[in-house]
């Protein structure tokens, strides 16, 4: 990262209650991808973006303000300023998260690529980058699913499946926006299935339909049955880090990756209590 990337304003909307950071320059979420060689002449500069409030960050900040106010009220945190601050931005995410990140049929932005998602991001350098379709926000609906309202992130999970969701991998952004130049070179593909199948089964419950259950249920068995042919195949007995496109092998990628066997255990947990 060069030294611009360390000079970028971080802080809390006031009026939203998102924390904020970064710059382009910054590569300051775990999905930012920076170049690094000199010869592609890419070093310095970020193949994906997310500077900004970031969905998935904005998630766990409420959730650790909702602990915060939890443990004061059980005595565990006494300090008197809980009760108006972290009130305060809790209520203020709240309100805001819908109206801010929800990209609905009638919004005309020049920037809007694709209706009926979730933004990845709020006020990046790039405005564009905001309106990708990106996973992110199924961690964001798993960790603080009481952000979301049902019937939208009903939709949201469909257009994941049409367009990022693979037999075992999820793209990182949607092909029609992908940033691929001279200066940033891209793999476009992980293999972290789990925090999708988290968010399909919760939300398949709040439907209010039993067949919609079972049906998600089945379904998500099937993708699970897929992963686990994966696993008994490498010799590592775990999940590759990531892919080229199309689940093709990419020589760069670790032959298994903590946070891509983490998030599928996340998801079998969930769907054993579902079963019982």
């Amino acid at each position: 990262m060069t030294n611009e990337g360390f000079n970028n304003q971080t802080g809390i909307d006031r009026k939203a209650g998102f924390i904020y950071g970064g710059n382009q320059w910054n590569c300051g979420t775990w999905m930012d991808k920076m170049g690094s060689n000199d010869k592609a002449n890419n070093k310095g500069y970020l193949a994906t973006l997310r500077d900004g409030s970031a969905i998935d960050l904005i998630a766990l900040a409420r959730t650790i303000i909702s602990w915060i106010i939890q443990m004061n009220k059980q005595g565990y945190y006494p300090y008197n300023s809980i009760d108006t601050t972290s009130l305060n931005s809790e209520d203020k995410i709240r309100i805001s998260f819908e109206k801010e990140f929800w990209i609905d049929q009638t919004n005309s932005s020049k920037y809007v690529n694709r209706k009926q998602i979730y933004k990845d991001t709020i006020n990046s350098t790039w405005k564009w980058t905001d309106f990708q379709l990106r996973p992110n926000f199924l961690i964001t609906a798993v960790v603080a699913p009481e952000m979301f309202d049902k019937t939208h992130i009903w939709l949201a999970l469909k257009q994941v499946e049409q367009i990022l969701l693979g037999k075992l991998v999820i793209m990182l952004m949607m092909m029609s926006r992908m940033i691929i130049n001279e200066h940033m070179v891209l793999i476009i593909i992980i293999v972290q299935n789990g925090y999708y199948i988290r968010a399909k089964l919760y939300w398949s419950k709040q439907q209010n339909d039993p067949l919609i259950v079972e049906q998600t249920r089945k379904y998500l068995e099937e993708i699970v049955s897929a992963h686990m042919e994966l696993i008994l195949s490498n010799d590592w007995k775990g999940l590759l880090e990531l892919t080229n496109a199309n689940g093709k092998l990419c020589s760069h990628s670790y032959s298994v990756q903590a946070w891509s066997s983490a998030t599928l255990l996340d998801a079998l947990y969930d769907l054993t209590q579902c079963l019982n």
